[in-house]
C-alpha cells in the first residue's frame, strides 16, 4: 500500500499541484522607449552550465507578458535577485499583476535601479539593474537556436503554431528563452564570502556536560585563539578567543607544529615535553 496520496495535474501544476521550491527573481527588460521596466519571475534556472563555449539561464513566462514582449523585441534583460525580506516580497507581488502596463506600475515601484555595468564599460544600452538586489545576472537572448530568431513581439492574445521545442514561442501563450550569461554581479559582502570563504567561528558546548549540575568542562574556546603571557615574572599565561585569524597571530605563544598528517620540520615535540612546559619541569 502506498504511503503517498495521488494529485491532480493541472495547469501551472508546479503552484497547483506542488511545493515546488523556486527562487524570486526581478527580470529587467528594456521597453519600446528605452525605459526599463520590471517583472518578478520563480521559473528561471541554469540551463548550459558546462562543456559549452557559453554559459545560460532558461527563463519560461508567458509570451504576452511585457518580459517576454521586450526580449522577444532587443534580446537584453538582467535576473536581479532578491531576499526573502517582507519589504521586497511585498514590491514583487506588485509588480506581478498580468495585463499591467509599464506606464502603470514603474511609478509606484519602490525598488531602486542603477546603471547596467556593461553599459557603464562598453556603452551598449542595457536594461538598469536593481540596488536593491544582492546578485544580478546580466543576459542576451541566444535568438538563433531553435530557429526562434524570426519570433517577434506583438501577438498579445496567443501566437499560432508552428512553436519550437526548447527557445523562443513554445506554445500559444508560452515561451522559454535560453539567456546567455554576460556578466555577474554580485554585493560585496556576498562576492567576498564566495572569493575569500566565510571565517566562522567554530567552538565545542556539548549540552550533556551543561546538564545535571556539569561543570562545563567540555566547553572550548571559540574560533581562532591567541595564548600569550599574563605575566612572565609569574609564569602566568592568559588567552583570547572569538578572534579573527589575521588578529590570532599577533604575540601568540601557540605554534604550527603539525600540518599535513606530519610534524613540521624543526617542531618536533613529544607528550613529555609538553607536561615539562606545563609543569614548569616539575612533572
Amino acid at each position: 500500500m502506498s504511503s503517498f496520496e495521488n494529485l491532480r495535474i493541472v495547469d501551472n501544476f508546479y503552484q497547483t499541484s506542488l511545493f515546488f521550491p523556486m527562487p524570486t527573481v526581478v527580470i529587467s527588460t528594456l521597453c519600446e522607449d528605452g525605459s526599463t521596466t520590471l517583472g518578478p519571475y520563480s521559473l528561471v534556472q541554469p540551463y548550459y552550465v558546462a562543456g559549452k563555449d557559453f554559459y545560460a539561464m532558461l527563463l519560461s513566462c508567458r509570451n504576452s507578458s511585457n518580459t517576454a514582449q521586450n526580449i522577444l523585441r532587443n534580446g537584453k534583460c538582467a535576473l536581479n535577485f532578491i531576499t526573502d525580506e517582507k519589504k521586497y516580497f511585498h514590491e514583487a507581488v506588485k509588480l506581478s499583476w498580468p495585463g499591467d502596463t509599464p506606464q502603470e506600475k514603474m511609478p509606484k515601484c519602490n525598488f531602486k535601479l542603477e546603471k547596467s555595468m556593461i553599459e557603464e564599460e562598453t556603452g551598449e544600452i542595457r536594461p538598469m539593474v536593481m540596488s536593491d538586489a544582492i546578485q544580478v545576472i546580466e543576459c542576451t537572448w541566444v535568438r538563433e537556436l531553435d530557429g526562434a530568431d524570426k519570433d517577434l513581439p506583438g501577438e498579445l492574445n496567443g501566437y499560432e503554431g508552428p512553436y519550437h521545442d526548447f527557445n523562443g514561442i513554445t506554445s500559444k501563450f508560452g515561451a522559454h528563452f535560453i539567456l546567455r550569461v554576460d556578466k555577474i554581479l554580485m554585493k560585496e559582502k556576498y562576492h567576498d564570502a564566495i572569493i575569500n570563504g566565510v571565517e566562522y567561528p567554530i567552538f565545542k558546548d556539548p549540552k550533556t556536560d551543561r546538564e545535571a549540575g556539569g561543570d562545563n568542562m567540555k566547553k572550548s574556546h571559540k574560533g581562532c585563539c591567541r595564548v600569550f603571557w599574563k605575566s612572565k615574572l609569574d609564569g602566568e599565561i592568559t588567552y583570547e578567543d572569538n578572534l579573527t585569524y589575521e588578529e590570532s597571530l599577533k604575540n601568540n605563544l601557540m605554534v604550527p607544529i603539525f600540518r599535513d598528517g606530519a610534524f613540521i620540520e624543526g617542531a618536533e615535540v613529544t607528550l613529555q615535553d609538553i607536561r615539562n612546559r606545563l609543569n614548569f619541569n616539575n612533572f
